[in-house]
Order: structure tokens, then sequence, then C-alpha cells
């Protein structure tokens, strides 16, 4: 009986099993999400003043996150499809980043006001300036932080959007964040 009974506990507890999100689908995400980061801190002598992680949601990146989100949130082909269709469609329209800034002065950490004071703008290679067409901030929530790791408490997590107008490639494009903090520029 006791044979039995063991039998019977193992089979429950091995039946019960659910599944998390470590996934090859996310796993690929973050790789990708990886290798498109680019980091850079600016300093005050030994004082670091501002971090910038900064990704650009290149087309393969758009793609490794369309199914991750399908598998995560259980999408239907045609949900999944749709989602694929307006990423896709996004890509052809505008150069889209994920900006992580985290700063020493709270208040300096506002690149989604109007006032802000840092100014951003995309310069070609003849010094011709392009500014977003969209800063959003975007709250780190769970779904956040487990699709875009590295963002914490300690940051805020904005989404910068600016027009291709008629421009086919990043490469040779700088992202730049100036301020009287200091400057970070992102060369593509």
């Amino acid at each position: 009986m006791n044979k039995y009974f063991f039998c019977l506990i193992i089979i429950y507890l091995t039946s019960c099993v659910g599944v998390g999100y470590n996934s090859a689908k996310l796993n690929s995400l973050h790789q990708t999400i990886k290798d498109g980061t680019q980091k850079i801190s600016i300093y005050d002598g030994f004082q670091s003043r501002a971090f910038f992680k900064v990704i650009y949601r290149s087309y393969k990146l758009r793609k490794s996150y369309v199914e991750a989100i399908a598998e995560m949130e259980s999408l239907t082909e045609a949900e999944k499809e749709e989602l694929l269709k307006k990423e896709l469609d996004d890509e052809k329209k505008y150069f889209e980043f994920c900006v992580v800034l985290s700063t020493t002065e709270f208040k300096v950490n506002d690149l989604n006001r109007k006032n802000s004071v840092w100014k951003i703008f995309i310069e070609d290679p003849s010094g011709k300036r392009y500014y977003p067409a969209e800063v959003r901030e975007i709250k780190a929530d769970q779904k956040i932080k487990l699709l875009y790791p590295g963002v914490s408490r300690f940051g805020k997590f904005y989404h910068i959007r600016f027009d291709r107008e008629g421009r086919t490639d990043i490469k040779g494009l700088n992202l730049v964040f100036s301020s009287v903090v200091g400057k970070a520029v992102f060369r593509y």
C-alpha cells in the first residue's frame, strides 16, 4: 500500500507542472536585445550623473518580440499575424528605440516632457538633425521587465520614435541625447 500511495503522489506532483516563461522564444528575444543594446554613462568627475541603455528596435528584434509575445499571451495565429503586420508596418515608417535612463537627480529623468532638459535627435553624416515624432514613458510593469532585461525601478523606460522620412537604413546615423548633464551619442 505504501508503494502504491507513493506512486500516486509522484504522478500527482508531476502532472501539476506549470510552464514558465524561460522559453526558447523569450531567450531568443533577450539575446537579440543584448546584441542590439548600447550603453553610455555620463560622469561628472568620478560620479555617474546619467546612465543610458538604448535598444534599437530592428526588424530582427521586432520578429523576436512578436514570437515571445505570441507565446506568453497564447495568441491565436490570426492575432500573431496582426501583431507582426503592425510591427513590420511601424518598422517601415519609423526608427524606434527603447531607452532605459537612470539619473542621480530624479528631475532630469524627463525625456518625455515637452520642456525636457534633454535634447534628443538623430544626426546624419552631413550634420542634418531629425527630431522625435514621439517620446513616451512606458510603465515598467512585470511584462516589460520580463521582456526587456535591465529595466528596473532605478530608471525610467522610454519608447522613442523618429519618422524615417525616406531613409531606409539606420547605418551612419547617430542618436544623440544632449543636456547640461552631459551628452551621449549612440552610433549606428
